[in-house]
C-alpha cells in the first residue's frame, strides 16, 4: 500500500465538508429553481417523481454497504482496501438486478414515455454517482475530505451550467436529465488517484460475509427513503403532477439545509464508530454534536417557519404561492430532524442497527397511514403534516433511547442547543413589523448565529456546561435481543 499522508483534523475536515457541501447545496438549489420556474409545476412534478425513483434505486443498490464500509474502515483501516472491494462488488451485483426491475416498474406506473426517459437517465446517473461515492466514503474513513468535496462541487456547478443552457435554449426537461447522467462521473480520475494513496483495492472478500450486518444498514436506508420520499409518489398517484410539483418546490428548498447534518456526519461518524469500539468518548461525541446540530436546526427551523411564505414567493414566483405553507411547516421538521440526527448516529455506532431499523419502519408505517388520510383532505399540506408527524415519532424513539443509555446530559445538550433559536425568535418579535421581512429575518438570524459562534468557541476552549462533556457514562452495551 502506498504511503498515506496525514489526513485532515476534525475542524479542518468539517470546514472542507461544510464549504464543499454548501457550494453543492447552492448549486443543487439553483438547478431546482431554474427547472421549477421554467417548466412550471406539472413538468417539475414529473422531475420530482423521477428524482424519487433515482433515490430509491440508489438506496436499494447501496444495500447498506456504504455505512458498513465506513464502520469497518474506521475500526480497521489496514483492511480498508478489502472492505472497499467488497462494497463495489455488492453494489454492481445489486445494480444489475434492481435497476432493470425499477425501470420496468416505472414504465408500468408512470405511463408516459417522455417521463420514463427522465427516470431512466436519473436512475443511471444516481448509480454512477454512488459508485464513485463509494471511494469517497473510503477516503472519509482516513479523514481525506478535500478531493471528494472538490469533485462533488465541480459536478454540481457543471449541472448549473448545463441546466442554464437547457433553459435558455428552451430544450425539453429530458436534456437536463441527460446532462445529469453525463456529469455523474466527473472527477473519477482524481478520486481514484487519491484512494490509491491510502489503500490497495482488493476484490477477494465475499459480500455474504457481511450480509447480515449490511442488511440492517440497508433496511434503515430503505425505511429512511420511504419516510422522506413516499409523500411525493403518493401525491403523484392521488392528486397528479401539479400537486407534486407544488410540494416538491418546498421540499427541494428544504433539502438545501440537509448539507449541514450530512457534512457533520461525514466528519464525525468515523469517530462515533471508533469510540463505540474502544469505549472512549462516545457519550461526549453525542452531546457536543447534539448541541451543534440542535442549535443550527432550531435556528433554521424558526426562521423558515416565520418567513417561509415570503421566501417561496421570492424564490419561485407567484405561481408557487401554495408551496409557502408547506415550506413554513417544514421549518418545524428541520428543527426536529437536526435534533434527532446525532442520537440516531449514536445508536448505529453502538451496534444497535437493528433497533434503529425497527424505529424507521415504525415511522414509515405511520407516514403512509397518515398520507392516505391527509393527502385527499389537504393535498400537499397534508403530505407535509404526515412527514412532520413521522419525524416527530422518530425523534421520540431515537432521543428517548439515547436518553435511557446516555442519561440526562443529552437532554441538557438539546436545551443548550435551543438557546440560539429562542434568541432569534425574541428578536423577530421585538423588531418593528413595518420593517421589510428580509431585514427582520437577517437581523434575527445574525443574533442566533452569534450565540452559536459563542457556544462553539467556548466548547473548543473547554467549556463544560452542566457536565455534558464529561464521559463518565459507560458506552452503550450491545443489545443481545435486537443485535445478537
Amino acid at each position: 500500500m502506498a504511503h498515506a499522508p496525514r489526513g485532515d483534523s476534525v475542524s479542518v475536515g468539517l470546514l472542507f465538508n461544510l464549504v464543499g457541501r454548501t457550494v453543492s447545496m447552492l448549486a443543487g438549489g439553483i438547478v431546482s429553481i431554474l427547472l421549477a420556474r421554467h417548466f412550471q409545476a406539472e413538468l417539475f412534478g414529473q422531475w420530482a417523481v423521477a428524482s424519487v425513483y433515482a433515490a430509491l434505486v440508489g438506496t436499494v443498490v447501496d444495500g447498506g454497504l456504504a455505512r458498513l464500509l465506513i464502520r469497518d474502515a474506521a475500526r480497521d483501516p489496514a483492511q480498508a482496501g478489502l472492505y472497499l472491494g467488497r462494497v463495489l462488488k455488492g453494489r454492481v451485483l445489486l445494480g444489475s438486478f434492481f435497476i432493470p426491475l425499477a425501470l420496468v416498474v416505472a414504465a408500468v406506473q408512470i405511463g408516459s414515455w417522455s417521463a420514463w426517459i427522465v427516470v431512466l437517465l436519473l436512475v443511471l446517473a444516481r448509480f454512477v454517482t454512488d459508485l464513485l461515492g463509494t471511494f469517497s466514503s473510503a477516503l472519509f474513513a482516513f479523514d481525506r475530505f478535500r478531493i471528494a468535496n472538490l469533485v462533488e462541487t465541480l459536478r454540481r456547478v457543471g449541472l448549473v451550467g448545463a441546466t442554464t443552457i437547457v433553459v435558455l435554449l428552451d430544450l425539453g426537461i429530458q436534456w437536463a436529465a441527460f446532462a445529469t447522467l453525463l456529469l455523474s462521473g466527473t472527477g473519477a480520475h482524481w478520486i481514484l488517484r487519491e484512494a490509491r494513496q491510502v489503500l490497495t483495492l482488493k476484490f477477494d472478500g465475499q459480500v455474504r460475509d457481511v450480509a447480515r450486518d449490511a442488511f440492517w444498514f440497508w433496511a434503515s436506508g430503505i425505511f429512511f427513503w420511504i419516510n422522506a420520499e413516499i409523500d411525493q409518489l403518493m401525491l403523484s398517484e392521488i392528486q397528479g403532477d401539479r400537486a407534486t410539483g407544488i410540494y416538491a418546490a418546498a421540499v427541494r428548498l428544504v433539502g438545501l439545509f440537509y448539507v449541514i447534518p450530512r457534512a457533520v456526519n461525514d466528519t464525525v461518524v468515523r469517530r462515533f464508530f471508533r469510540s463505540a469500539k474502544d469505549g472512549i468518548g462516545l457519550n461526549r461525541q453525542l452531546n457536543t454534536t447534539t448541541i451543534l446540530l440542535t442549535s443550527l436546526g432550531a435556528l433554521i427551523g424558526a426562521m423558515t417557519y416565520l418567513y417561509g411564505q415570503a421566501t417561496i414567493e421570492l424564490v419561485y414566483g407567484a405561481s408557487f404561492t401554495e408551496s409557502g405553507r408547506v415550506f413554513s411547516l417544514y421549518g418545524v421538521f428541520i428543527a426536529i430532524y437536526f435534533t434527532r440526527s446525532a442520537p440516531s448516529w449514536y445508536l448505529t455506532s453502538a451496534d444497535r442497527v437493528r433497533q434503529g431499523a425497527i424505529y424507521m419502519a415504525t415511522a414509515c408505517v405511520a407516514n403512509i397511514a397518515i398520507n392516505l388520510y391527509a393527502i385527499p383532505k389537504a393535498g400537499p399540506l397534508g403530505a407535509a403534516w404526515s412527514t412532520l408527524s413521522s419525524e416527530g415519532l422518530l425523534a421520540a424513539l431515537f432521543i428517548g433511547t439515547a436518553l435511557h443509555l446516555n442519561g440526562r446530559k443529552l437532554g441538557y445538550s438539546i436545551l443548550l442547543g435551543a438557546i440560539p433559536a429562542l434568541v432569534a425568535l425574541l428578536f423577530s418579535l421585538v423588531l418593528p413589523t413595518s420593517w421589510p421581512w428580509w431585514l427582520r429575518a437577517a437581523l434575527a438570524s445574525i443574533a442566533g448565529l452569534g450565540i452559536i459562534a459563542a457556544q462553539v468557541m467556548a466548547l473548543r476552549r473547554g467549556w463544560n456546561p452542566l457536565g455534558v462533556l464529561d464521559d463518565a457514562a459507560p458506552r452503550p452495551p450491545r443489545d443481545p435481543v435486537l443485535d445478537p
